[in-house]
């Protein structure tokens, strides 16, 4: 069976939560995930339409549009997902020679499993 994802809003979908779990799974140091968090929580924000305010909301998911950091964070976040598909053992995908096997195929914001 193959399921193709296209991760639509990719950017947007990001848990915050799941983000700093994965820099410090992946041991990307202490003082930049203090960064990262520093960055990344208690976001509130407003909308503004034709002079009136919304009420503010907190923001919990999604990397910030038009940052460096935040093509990085989500390619981090999939690799660290992508490689626990793969080291499962009960995840199985399709044979291509007796000791290889592919459960996965990844491209920019869109993957396809096996």
């Amino acid at each position: 069976m193959q399921n193709n994802k296209n991760f639509e809003k990719a950017f947007d979908s990001l848990d915050h939560s799941f983000m700093f779990s994965c820099l410090e799974n992946m041991n990307f140091g202490e003082s930049l995930i203090q960064w990262v968090k520093l960055f990344y929580t208690d976001i509130n924000s407003i909308i503004i339409n034709n002079g009136f305010f919304s009420n503010t909301f907190n923001i919990e998911r999604g990397v910030r549009q038009g940052c460096p950091l935040s093509s990085s964070l989500f390619i981090i976040c999939i690799e660290y997902l992508s490689h626990h598909i793969q080291s499962n053992k009960h995840i199985k995908g399709i044979s291509l020679e007796p000791d290889e096997e592919i459960k996965q195929s990844l491209f920019a914001d869109d993957a396809t499993f096996f």
